[in-house]
């Protein structure tokens, strides 16, 4: 499973299971947390279509952590106040970075939840699909 898979999968992930995941680490492997969870602003780019230039639409509001495994650095970095799962996705990071032997147990954890977000997605798409209206409102003849 490559990072950005992964990533995407445990930043929807409840912070029970992102806990769990962390706990199984610690409780195997040595963890030091490098920077402590803190909030920070970020510049959000964006391209211009016209002119095809870069410009700084916004700030945002993140999340980050690092942590160390086994000497190896992992980052967590989310969206909003969420410095909990920031921590749990730093030490999963660093664990990953560190090619621990867990890590096959948790990937094994991280896809059945990634199957588990893809059937609510079909299930939210479904809901929202009821309530398409159809616009054809002339009828040829």
């Amino acid at each position: 499973m490559k990072r950005k898979e992964r990533t995407q999968i445990l930043i929807h992930c409840p912070l029970d299971f992102l806990n769990l995941l962390k706990q199984k680490i610690e409780s195997e492997h040595p963890v030091r947390i490098v920077e402590d969870p803190q909030l920070s602003l970020v510049m959000v780019k964006m391209r211009e279509s016209a002119q095809s230039s870069l410009f700084y639409l916004t700030e945002m509001v993140i999340s980050e952590c690092k942590a160390e495994v086994e000497g190896v650095l992992g980052i967590g970095i989310l969206q909003e106040n969420q410095l909990e799962k920031s921590l749990c996705l730093a030490v999963i990071d660093a664990a990953y970075n560190a090619s621990l032997k867990c890590c096959e147990q948790l990937t094994a954890m991280i896809r059945e939840q990634g199957q588990l977000q893809q059937k609510q997605r079909i299930q939210e798409n479904k809901q929202i699909l009821k309530t398409r209206v159809s616009f054809e409102t002339m009828d040829k003849e």
